[in-house]
């Protein structure tokens, strides 16, 4: 997996900025919680990492409230 992505790593792509507020690993795979400091959208996303110096991940779940996406994020979790 990535060692450099952990909670409190910042990335860009692009024009979004985001934050890694939440993030695990297992069986290969990981899920974490990003902050879009762009839009302060939370999103939840499965399998964050870096492609051609592009971070990307599989698929994302987008939240306006900490609370929807923290239980999200902790479903994700438990589904790894």
């Amino acid at each position: 997996m990535n060692n450099k992505i952990k909670s409190g790593f910042r990335f860009k792509n692009g024009i979004m900025s985001f934050a890694v507020l939440c993030y695990a690993e297992k069986n290969n795979t990981n899920v974490a919680l990003l902050l879009s400091e762009t839009d302060g959208l939370f999103v939840t996303v499965i399998d964050l990492g870096i492609w051609q110096d592009n971070y990307i991940w599989y698929w994302g779940h987008y939240f306006s409230d900490l609370s929807e996406a923290l239980n999200d994020y902790n479903q994700r979790l438990q589904d790894l």
